[in-house]
């Protein structure tokens, strides 16, 4: 909800209130097959596969164009929903939580409680420091992966150190209640129009 565009906010809240949107948890990209496996054999003639839409996270750690170039499992969920005919959209960052302005990031942590609380400060210090294109592809959740150092240089052994301590899986609800002109400038609402339009059209 919090991300949904200004203009296009009355008719995604009306689509909601009249039931024609369900959102719909898979539980994570690994389990986007499985799922719409089981949806189709529930329905023989597949007319409710019609009205599905499948938004899936790239887990990219950098900029990717093409599907080719997806990790393995983004590559079997788009695999698995073109073969079902269902309509789906890959994100151009890493994930749903790649869309959190850093402000809105400073802000959430400093909600948050126990002993670690220092140290999501610093990630989120040091991930505002950060280019654009390499907070789009950082993983706020677990903080730099193993061997993705290098996609951070130039940077200094400080902020690497900072960027690789874990947000947590909650990180998500950090867009909760973010501030509209932070949005606007991060760029999510124009990256995101067009996934809520191709929503409406199927509702």
């Amino acid at each position: 909800d919090s991300v949904v565009p200004p203009p296009l906010r009355q008719e995604w809240k009306r689509l909601q209130e009249i039931k024609a949107i369900k959102l719909w948890n898979l539980g994570g990209v690994t389990n986007v097959p499985r799922r719409l496996q089981t949806r189709a054999d529930a329905d023989p003639s597949r007319r409710a596969l019609l009205r599905l839409f499948v938004l899936i996270d790239s887990d990219t750690p950098e900029p990717w164009q093409d599907h080719t170039q997806l990790p393995r499992d983004p590559r079997e969920a788009v695999r698995k929903a073109e073969g079902l005919k269902v309509a789906f959209h890959v994100l151009k960052r890493r994930m749903s939580e790649n869309y959190t302005p850093p402000a809105a990031l400073k802000r959430w942590v400093e909600t948050q409680n126990g002993t670690d609380q220092q140290e999501k400060r610093d990630h989120a210090a040091a991930f505002a420091h950060l280019s654009p294109e390499r907070r789009h592809h950082h993983h706020l959740k677990d903080g730099i992966k193993v061997g993705e150092e290098k996609l951070y240089e130039p940077i200094s052994p400080e902020l690497l150190t900072k960027l690789k301590k874990r947000l947590g899986d909650s990180t998500y609800k950090a867009i909760a209640n973010p501030i509209e002109d932070e949005l606007r400038q991060y760029g999510a609402y124009s990256e995101l129009s067009s996934v809520f339009q191709a929503i409406f059209k199927l509702a």
